[in-house]
């Protein structure tokens, strides 16, 4: 099996890396991306073009700022057309369709996911990890955790071998995520659920990009919430809204606002439950992040009814990762 010390790294990892490990926030990390668009040179060569678009669409996927990921993303499809490299192609297909997500125009992405996951493959099929990862978020959306055991599966004989920690901490979120969504009809899935979370969680901190824990915090917080671990979910969720709020990564921050009103109302909390979902309702009214709607709405009825206060509302949103 190959390795994946030669990959190479998915859309805005560098952003993300540059942020994390010089402490500045991911505005501030950006500034080299953006600066980069201003080179004449750099459009004469589709490939690396489509590379910075593609990274800024992600970036700003995590911003919070979906609609102008949208922009960039819809620029890096067409360049990364003109490369006539699969991969490159697919990659950009799907960071479009990440942010597509996000504006809640799920129909579009995953019709952009599956032109992403049709392409040839060849001997590059490895680096088709993102856009494989990325697909699987959307099935996790719509409830189809079992076909997202299947799509990862064959990844999963190599993981702990395979030399990459980001990507793999990536690969065991996803499967945590998909375990977590399991769990509302099978319970026994919680205990799979904090154990490939909480390996994914080590695996982004050795990475040295503490923002992209983020996701990992917010679900494994979910897990003990379900279990009733209400202390263990508070120190998840606190660390979570730390790194995202000094990272500014504000598509997380509605995420850990979500499942903070979640947590309130399995402990019985209305009022502080209703104050969080105010929070999480003014930052997806600022950037558009239509992908939580249906979420927003499902907590809005449960803090006006007192006596749903102290039903738990489930697993709830799975954050991006």
């Amino acid at each position: 099996m190959p390795s994946m010390r030669n990959s190479p790294p998915w859309p805005g990892s560098f952003a993300c890396s540059r942020a994390g490990r010089s402490r500045t926030s991911l505005p501030e990390a950006v500034e080299p991306l953006l600066g980069a668009l201003d080179n004449p040179r750099l459009h004469d060569h589709p490939h690396q073009a489509a590379y910075v678009f593609g990274a800024l669409c992600m970036v700003y996927v995590f911003l919070g700022e979906p609609e102008r990921a949208v922009q960039y993303g819809e620029r890096a499809v067409g360049l990364s057309r003109k490369t006539g490299v699969a991969w490159q192609h697919s990659r950009q297909l799907a960071s479009l369709a990440c942010a597509l997500i996000q504006c809640g125009r799920s129909a579009e992405a995953e019709a952009f996911f599956l032109h992403a996951t049709s392409l040839p493959r060849g001997e590059d099929w490895l680096k088709f990890l993102f856009v494989d990862l990325a697909y699987c978020d959307l099935l996790l959306d719509q409830g189809r955790s079992q076909e997202v055991f299947r799509w990862l599966g064959s990844y999963v004989d190599w993981a702990r071998s395979s030399g990459s920690w980001q990507l793999m901490g990536m690969l065991q979120l996803c499967l945590g995520n998909a375990h977590l969504r399991r769990s509302a009809e099978a319970p026994e899935a919680l205990g799979l659920a904090l154990e490939f979370l909480s390996e994914g969680f080590l695996l982004m901190r050795k990475q040295g990009t503490p923002m992209l824990i983020t996701p990992a915090l917010t679900s494994r917080a979910a897990v003990h919430r379900l279990r009733g671990s209400f202390e263990l979910a508070w120190r998840d969720l606190d660390e979570a809204l730390f790194i995202s709020t000094g990272a500014g990564t504000r598509l997380f921050q509605v995420d850990v606002c979500l499942e903070r009103c979640r947590l309130f109302l399995a402990m019985g909390k209305l009022a502080q439950a209703r104050s969080e979902l105010g929070a999480a309702r003014k930052l997806l009214l600022q950037r558009g992040y239509h992908r939580r709607d249906r979420d927003l709405a499902e907590l809005s009825a449960q803090v006006s009814t007192p006596s749903m206060a102290s039903v738990d509302p489930g697993p709830g949103p799975l954050p991006r990762g």
